[in-house]
């Protein structure tokens, strides 16, 4: 049974048989329970009389919402190197209580939480040749190399995956073959070889041979190499063609003139002559 205070009183003065016009002093405890029923201590004092009793009581004092489970809303701010994350939770109402009486849950209803917190892996940058190629023909191989750096990795990320160096095949035209290059493949003999050879071989001799009489004219040997190509000659024969050509026919469209002008010196030569042995008499 739940009293009042003042029923209370009149129920304490009943059991000592007290009178009505006695003083009473009263002392409470507060309710067990500050959010809904619960039990609650008095202790009353009537004249000589003291008398401890329990009775049951109804508190709102402490009622407050009940939070929800916190859930994430969106995604990471970033993907590595320590971002943060929006939480959130939403705060439950009793609906048992009266409703002017129904508050709020205590604490924030958002909070932000690390997320991602290991460092960024690195990503490779572009491929660099390293040096030249190893052979000038022939199909060769060139070194090339990219680094870890675009960008690199941060706070002990993962390297970038896969290797920083590898190799091209450069140069892949086959390489020019030498003139007798074919012979090494004939079963021949020495004999054989010097016969075939003979012509470059007497070539060989006479580029070594140095005439002390014509020093000169061995040197320009030795500078100039010998072109035996057909084109070669040609181009000179007609260079040769395109400077005289001209040079002919200058001559002849002013042959008149050319010879006015070589009898003009000519009797100023003769004029000047005979200046000179008139004077030596």
């Amino acid at each position: 049974m739940e009293l009042r205070i003042e029923e209370t009183v009149i129920f304490i003065l009943s059991i000592f048989s007290v009178p009505a016009d006695s003083w009473c002093r009263l002392e409470q405890e507060d309710c067990s329970n500050d959010c809904g029923k619960g039990t609650q201590m008095f202790k009353a004092h009537c004249g000589p009389f003291s008398e401890e009793f329990q009775l049951q009581c109804t508190s709102y004092t402490g009622c407050t919402g009940h939070w929800g489970d916190w859930t994430p809303f969106g995604e990471c701010s970033t993907s590595c190197d320590g971002g943060q994350n929006l939480f959130t939770r939403t705060c439950n109402h009793d609906n048992s209580l009266p409703g002017h009486l129904s508050v709020d849950c205590d604490g924030e209803n958002s909070e932000y939480r690390p997320c991602n917190i290991g460092g960024c892996p690195g990503s490779w940058n572009c491929w660099e040749d390293d040096g030249h190629c190893s052979t000038s023909c022939d199909n060769g191989t060139q070194i090339r190399r990219r680094r870890c750096d675009n960008p690199a990795p941060t706070n002990d990320g993962d390297e970038c995956p896969g290797d920083n160096v590898t190799y091209v095949h450069c140069n892949i035209k086959e390489c020019p073959v030498y003139k007798w290059g074919h012979l090494k493949e004939l079963n021949l003999t020495k004999n054989d070889l010097k016969e075939m050879m003979k012509e470059e071989l007497n070539e060989m001799k006479s580029n070594l041979t140095i005439d002390s009489k014509n020093i000169s004219a061995t040197i320009r040997k030795r500078i100039s190499a010998r072109d035996d190509r057909p084109s070669a000659a040609s181009v000179g024969y007609v260079g040769v063609a395109l400077l005289v050509i001209p040079l002919v026919m200058i001559i002849c469209v002013d042959a008149p003139r050319v010879f006015a002008v070589v009898a003009t010196i000519y009797r100023k030569v003769c004029k000047c002559k005979s200046v000179k042995v008139a004077n030596a008499h």
